[in-house]
């Protein structure tokens, strides 16, 4: 899969299997004008290995949302590559996720209502203020 794709993207959870899955020999068998993006966990890439790949152009380019330490260290190469997109962990936080949310917290809301009528009547009577 490495070594045909144009783009891998990463969605799998962490555990030992995982850790470290993009690592200098899986870098290694990407193509030259192949790009990675890991929104999953950080430690799912191998940092040091993803920043000598990017700086020897063995791949084109990088997308990353989340790091091995989360906040990141100012110090971290990839702030330095021109060819490294990094966002702050926040690759979900589109205009249609936040209506998706909302749209779900009102469901969530409206179904309790139905289900137990009485605990947002007392709700609704407690934030009343009193005479």
């Amino acid at each position: 899969m490495f070594s045909k794709s144009d783009y891998i993207t990463i969605h799998t959870p962490l555990n030992n299997e995982t850790r470290k899955l993009v690592n200098a020999e899986a870098l290694s068998w990407m193509k030259p004008t192949a790009v990675i993006v890991n929104t999953s966990r950080g430690p799912m890439v191998d940092t040091d290995a993803l920043v000598a790949a990017l700086k020897s152009h063995q791949i084109s380019a990088a997308a990353i949302d989340v790091f091995e330490v989360e906040p990141p260290p100012t110090t971290l190469p990839l702030f330095a590559l021109e060819n490294c997109i990094l966002t702050p962990h926040i690759g979900w936080a589109s205009v249609e996720a936040s209506w998706e949310s909302a749209r779900a917290s009102s469901t969530t809301s409206s179904s309790i209502n139905k289900a137990n009528p009485r605990a947002t009547s007392s709700i609704r009577n407690s934030s009343k203020r009193p005479k």
